[in-house]
Parts: structure tokens; sequence; C-alpha cells
């Protein structure tokens, strides 16, 4: 990794410790090595640092002479990218063979088995002096991806500006507006199409996603333990309103109602199971389901007032299906969450994101 020319660091699961933001930060930042966020289920780098590269690590992948794969079971999609004979491949993991995985085939010239904050400390120290042969190439690897961050916010900002009028609402509009009345300290669960490029995420464990594969239906409970833990926290419970389904949400709301657990949930509603779809298309992207633009048992074709549901514990439920709509509701079940003492729940009818990754 000192020697390196196209080094790249891939991760997904890494920041459940709270001490790999810091230590990953700053091994970024020191020896300039682009991180990548592929399908993050806790973000491990600050969002608007200068070495987070994005959701996509097939460019990366390519071009790399050493890979960190840090705490990462699915690096990268073979049939879509493979590293080159001569790329080096190091895992670092609690369990960097994923031994609870029936079958992976991901190549490994070296795997360490320890805490990643931990790893990711000792390799910044070991670091030191064999990458002073490799100075000028560091600082050259800075600025490359210094601009590389610089053309994903300027394609965030493009993005947003053009969600701010859409309808139906934009993933990306209800992701920045969440950003803003957020309080500092809120922790968000995301089981929905919540795009995090939008949330100015600077300190450990604030976005959480503990589900992988098949997991559709934690969110709501992850919440409620969080909320259960951190009772004087702001917890913001997404879910795309497929998953909303698959959490039991009537037991959900009765739980929050009966240990007097505030939650703000927003419901991602547009009106179908797109993980589902999304998952078919990407295994099987010249089949049937992709010849049809309504695959059978992914679309509702009934209107779910999802708002209704909370209210039968007691809690605010409202139905927002315009852009202008979207921050005056979110103060509205603010209030209701940070001040009335009981859950909010906003129904937003929203677009679908074909292309909502941080790349």
């Amino acid at each position: 990794l000192a020697k390196a020319q196209h080094p790249v660091i891939i991760t997904n699961w890494a920041g459940r410790s709270p001490g790999v933001m810091p230590a990953l930060t700053a091994l970024a930042e020191r020896y300039a090595i682009p991180v990548v966020e592929y399908r993050s289920r806790y973000i491990a780098i600050p969002t608007h640092h200068p070495m987070m590269a994005g959701g996509n690590p097939d460019p990366f992948v390519k071009a790399a002479d050493a890979i960190l794969v840090l705490d990462t079971a699915v690096p990268w999609q073979p049939s879509k990218v493979r590293p080159s004979a001569d790329c080096k491949v190091i895992h670092m993991a609690p369990d960097p063979l994923y031994t609870y995985v029936p079958v992976r085939g991901f190549p490994a010239d070296l795997s360490l088995a320890c805490a990643s904050d931990l790893g990711l400390r000792m390799l910044h120290a070991a670091m030191a002096e064999p990458a002073k042969s490799n100075a000028a190439r560091i600082a050259k690897r800075r600025d490359e991806c210094a601009a590389h961050h610089a053309r994903l916010e300027e394609n965030w900002a493009r993005k947003l500006a053009a969600s701010r009028d859409s309808s139906p609402i934009a993933p990306a509009w209800i992701s920045h507006c969440i950003n803003k009345v957020r309080t500092p300290d809120a922790i968000i669960v995301k089981e929905s199409p919540l795009q995090t490029q939008y949330l100015d995420v600077d300190r450990p464990c604030m976005v959480l996603n503990p589900g992988a594969a098949s997991g559709l239906g934690h969110g709501m409970g992850a919440a409620l333990g969080v909320k259960l833990a951190r009772r004087d926290t702001l917890v913001i419970g997404t879910e795309g309103d497929g998953a909303y389904m698959y959490n039991v949400p009537v037991s959900a709301h009765y739980v929050a109602a009966e240990q007097q657990l505030p939650v703000l949930w927003i419901v991602f509603n547009n009106q179908r199971w797109q993980a589902v779809r999304g998952a078919t298309l990407g295994l099987n992207p010249e089949g049937y389901a992709a010849a049809t633009e309504r695959a059978p048992l992914t679309y509702f074709t009934v209107e779910q007032h999802y708002d209704k549901l909370v209210e039968v514990s007691g809690g605010y439920g409202e139905r927002v299906t315009e852009a202008s709509q979207m921050l005056p509701a979110l103060e509205r079940a603010m209030k209701a969450v940070m001040v009335d003492k009981r859950q909010a729940l906003l129904n937003v009818v929203c677009d679908v994101d074909t292309n909502a990754g941080g790349d």
C-alpha cells in the first residue's frame, strides 16, 4: 500500500466500530488513498472528505495495483469488474475469511484478522517509513483524489438543483431536507432510498444500515433499539414503502408508543418493491423482468395511507406529495417528536432514482 501507485480502500461494514472513522480518515488523508463506500452499511469516512471517492468501486478496482478490502464481504461485482492479475488484495476485518458466507470467491493475497480500527492505526504507523520513497506520487494522488471528489460534489449539486421542484418528489430532495432539519447528533437508520451523499456525516455511527441480503424488515426494530439506548437523541427511521410493510408496522408503532420512544419515521413511498426489482435486474439484466415496465409482484396498485397507521398508536402522521411541502412537513413532524414527545411518520410519495449511488 505504501509503495502502490493506484491503491484504493473499499469498505462496507467497517464504520460499525466508532474508532474506524477517525482512523480511516487519518490513514486515507496522510497517504492519499481514495475510499469507496460500496453499498455502505455504516459510513466510515466523512461524506464531504476529499478522500471519499463515492460508491462505485469499478474504475478503482480496474486501475488498482493494491486494494485494501476493509470489513467488506462483497467489495465489487465480479460480473462487472475484476482486479488485474498483478494487483495485491488485502482483506482486513474481524473475520477476513467471512466464514458466515457459504460461498465466496474473492482473491486475497493477505488476510488480516483484527479489529478494523486497531488494524488501521497499526497500518498507518507501519506505512510511514516505506511511503517516504513514494512521496511525489502520494502528493500527485492527493490532488487527483481531491479533483475526483470535487466532480462528485458538482454532480450531486446539479442533481439536487434539478430535484427541487420535481413531481413525484425526488429521493435526493427528501435526503437533503432531512439533513436540513436533523439535530447535529441525530442517528439515522436507513432501510430506504435515502441518499447519504446529501447528509453532512462527520462523526461515527450517524447513519446505520445494519441489514444485508434478505434483511428487509429490520429497520423499524433497529430504530427502536437505537432510541431505547439513546433516549435523549433524535432517531430518524427511514423506510422504503415495501420495507415498511415487512416491518409489521402496527406492532412497531405500538412498541414505540408503549415504551415512549418518539422516533421520526420517513416512508419513501414509490409504490413498489424497488429493492426486489433492482436485485432482479442486477442478476438478469436481459430477462423477462427487464423487458416489462411493470414486473408482476413488485408494484402496489392500491394507494396506501401509511400515515394513518401511526395514528392508531397516537402518533402524528402526514402525507407529503409536493417537493415544496417537504421541509414544512418535516418541521411539523420534528415538533411532534421533539416537543410533544410522540412518534411521527411522513408518508412521502416519491419517484424512483435508478442512479442513487454516491458516484
